[in-house]
């Protein structure tokens, strides 16, 4: 459908960055601040896509700025503070705060190391993300029909796979971690298993209810 189309566009911009900023670092030899500014390019891209996209699924709709429901803005404030006190301490202090720590008390060097076991557990996150945005957009479904026992099989399907899923690659990783790490980093990181270990309870911990989580957010997507 159009949540479909959506995620297919901006799976390819993402692709693009990472083929961008892997091209600039080898063939140009970018710097960070390069490489965000790839990453910026496409985040603007992405924007005028879903614009567009927005624009042409709701040609109806427009956007008066005139014109605020106050009692709305106010039954909004308690989940809204919610979802951003959870980015903030899913995002901001999980992810950010360990590398400030590091940089602050081990040095450049130990950032390194935690981003590489960082972009490691990336590989959790996106194998949940495609199981996560698809039943998103059938839970929408369930929710609109007002099936609340479909809603309910779905979280709790959902729920099982992604625990199966983080098992299956959480045992792939400590089996083959080092040999992946040996051809990633050309030998000059040495992979951890305890190291491994620690990062993959911490993907577990954010893993609890991210399954559920997707439920309210499938409920704003149909309303």
């Amino acid at each position: 459908g159009s949540y479909g189309f959506v995620y297919y566009l901006l799976s390819g911009t993402k692709l693009c960055e990472l083929v961008g900023i892997s091209l600039g670092v080898v063939l140009f030899g970018f710097h960070p601040l390069q490489a965000a500014m790839v990453s910026a390019g496409i985040a603007c891209l992405e924007v005028v896509i879903i614009g567009f996209l927005a624009r042409r699924a709701s040609s109806w709709m427009r956007i008066n700025l005139r014109v605020f429901d106050l009692d709305w803005i106010a039954s909004q404030a308690r989940p809204a503070f919610g979802f951003a006190l959870g980015n903030l301490a899913t995002q901001g202090i999980l992810i950010q705060g360990a590398r400030v720590l590091l940089n602050v008390t081990l040095g450049g060097g130990a950032v390194a190391v935690y981003a590489i076991y960082g972009t490691a557990m990336r590989l959790v996150d996106q194998l949940l993300q495609m199981i996560a945005l698809p039943l998103e957009v059938e839970m929408a479904h369930s929710l609109g029909r007002n099936e609340p026992g479909q809603t309910h099989r779905l979280v709790a399907l959902g729920t099982q796979t992604s625990w199966l899923m983080f098992a299956g690659v959480s045992t792939l990783l400590l089996l083959f971690g080092s040999t992946a790490f040996h051809w990633w980093t050309a030998g000059k990181i040495v992979f951890s298993r305890s190291f491994m270990a620690l990062y993959l309870c911490i993907s577990m911990a954010s893993l609890l209810g991210r399954i559920s989580n997707q439920a309210p957010l499938s409920t704003n997507r149909q309303y």
